[in-house]
């Protein structure tokens, strides 16, 4: 996702971003894959703060939450791809 924004901010397109794609004008374009991240540890967890939201978590009408929070869900894919 850095390198779309990147490329947006810089006035380039997404033609030399791995890994997306996208329509020009009326062709859809498939730019190359990008490998796979070897070691997921090093992808950092998404920062709460930046939730725009509070989120509260209620079962039966007792509060369980006490600060923000969100799910992350993650996957490499469907194992019988």
């Amino acid at each position: 996702m850095l390198e779309v924004v990147d490329a947006f901010e810089k006035g380039k397109g997404l033609r030399e971003v791995r890994g997306v794609s996208f329509r020009d004008e009326r062709r859809v374009r498939v730019n190359p894959s990008r490998p796979p991240v070897k070691d997921l540890d090093t992808i950092p967890f998404p920062d709460p703060k930046f939730l725009s939201f509070e989120y509260l978590g209620t079962i039966s009408g007792l509060r369980t939450a006490f600060r923000r929070f969100t799910s992350v869900i993650t996957s490499r894919g469907c194992p019988y791809y």
